[in-house]
């Protein structure tokens, strides 16, 4: 994969783990510019793998594999530490928070009992926005006419 990282003027090409990897690749580069977490699901879609690359050429390190079938809503952010802040729904109100500080080291921080449709977490990691979705099933109807015409 060929990426365009901060300040740099020229593309660089960053490999992947491309032996278990099959679709849906998602890159975010760290705040020091100086590595990029990928993150893809499995061939059989039923996992979300977060690997780290180092810049400016690797190499690539499996941080984590999270079980989260395909059309879960999930994210990644970095921390200014050099740690991963990873969500992911794994129900429809249930989210988990995780933080990965390097391969295979997943902290769970805690469950948002919540269903979300995106989630936000500062650089420094003490702010948190959500948006969450609530469906009510309402429904609304109105009878529309018209007034003072033929």
């Amino acid at each position: 994969m060929r990426l365009l990282t901060g300040g740099a003027l020229e593309p660089t090409t960053v490999p992947l783990l491309k032996d278990e990897i099959g679709s849906g690749v998602h890159v975010t580069e760290a705040p020091s510019h100086q590595a990029v977490a990928s993150w893809a699901y499995s061939v059989d879609r039923e996992t979300l793998f977060l690997d780290v690359t180092l810049l400016p050429r690797g190499p690539t390190t499996r941080w984590a594999a999270f079980s989260s079938p395909l059309g879960r809503r999930s994210g990644l952010w970095w921390l200014t530490d050099g740690s991963v802040i990873v969500w992911l729904q794994q129900a429809e109100q249930e989210a988990a928070l995780y933080r990965v500080r390097g391969p295979g080291q997943v902290q769970q921080l805690g469950v948002i009992r919540r269903s979300l449709e995106d989630l936000s977490i500062s650089q420094d990691g003490r702010h948190v926005a959500m948006v969450t979705r609530d469906f009510r099933g309402d429904i609304w109807l109105a009878h529309l006419k018209r007034t003072g015409g033929p």
